[in-house]
């Protein structure tokens, strides 16, 4: 979309990702943990645990996943967290 490309390129371009249609997130893993293994992946590695942790907790608490932060994903099989909780996990 053209007249996003200002935002993208601009202020927001190393904030925002990609989010597939179809959930790639471990079922049996919680929100907290999956937000966790994208924090190891994707951080420079002078972060420290503490600190990769405390953003973790920030993410949770931006995206409104306090409630669910320690429950089990699911998936077609697995009773697990919302769709919405889901989606905003999948950042």
């Amino acid at each position: 979309n053209a007249t996003l490309e200002p935002i993208l390129d601009g202020l927001m371009g190393s904030k925002v990702a990609f989010v597939t249609q179809e959930d790639t997130l471990c079922p049996t893993a919680t929100p907290r943990e999956a937000l966790g293994m994208s924090a190891r992946l994707r951080l420079p590695p002078t972060v420290t645990a503490e600190q990769r942790q405390n953003m973790v907790n920030d993410v949770i608490r931006v995206l409104r996943l306090e409630k669910c932060a320690d429950t089990m994903i699911g998936d077609d099989l697995i009773k697990g967290i919302s769709g919405g909780e889901k989606r905003r996990t999948s950042i």
